[in-house]
């Protein structure tokens, strides 16, 4: 399959940074702390920013509070965190003004687990800090074809997460989903069968 773009989105957690571990871990302590279902709360994660997290479940909770206590348990975990296979030859193969990152962590949580990875950052990085409507809503990727300047119908955006996908079809991006997600132009495990083509355009071969 060959796919052609003018730029490219990718979301963080679970897309370009295998984070599976670390939130398994820091969400079951924090609702086993709340006196809630673990796999509930880790269901409900993807593509979620914390404070939509920890307001599901705990609504009358002080949400700066319970994030701060999440937030000061990650550095003891962030030894598990590896690049998804083939996202750092992938990102590579890009000019800096060719992709977006698209996330609904924190600012300074991604630009830290990129680089744990040692994945390159775009110049453009829209977080949870920069929106005022988080994913499922079409503003974060809306704001990434705004400021790079195509249209949303010319790019590609690469999520794991319903509520991701949601929000990058909603902005009127295709979609190719991480894991299986349905509905998307293809759906691929990891980047070991991604490849850019030579020419102008973002060419992607997608092999099987």
């Amino acid at each position: 399959m060959m796919l052609t773009a003018d730029a490219l989105a990718f979301d963080m957690d679970g897309t370009l940074v295998d984070s599976h571990p670390v939130i398994i871990a820091s969400w079951t302590e924090w609702a086993e702390r709340r006196g809630l279902n673990p796999q509930d709360v880790i269901d409900f994660c993807p593509g979620r920013p914390l404070h939509r997290i920890i307001g599901h479940f705990a609504p009358d909770a002080d949400l700066m509070a319970e994030a701060r206590w999440v937030l000061d348990r990650l550095p003891r975990l962030e030894h598990l965190l590896r690049p998804v296979p083939g996202a750092s030859d992938l990102l590579a193969s890009l000019a800096p003004g060719e992709w977006a990152l698209v996330t609904s962590a924190p600012s300074d949580l991604a630009r830290r687990w990129m680089g744990i990875c040692n994945l390159p950052l775009p110049p453009l990085v829209i977080t949870a800090d920069d929106v005022a409507h988080p994913k499922p809503d079409p503003q974060p990727f809306a704001l990434a074809a705004m400021q790079l300047g195509h249209d949303p119908a010319r790019m590609l955006a690469f999520e794991d997460s319903h509520a991701g996908l949601a929000s990058a079809r909603a902005a009127g991006m295709p979609t190719i989903g991480l894991g299986g997600a349905e509905g998307s132009a293809a759906s691929i495990r990891d980047y070991m069968i991604v490849t850019r083509q030579p020419g102008p355009a973002i060419q992607l071969k997608i092999a099987g």
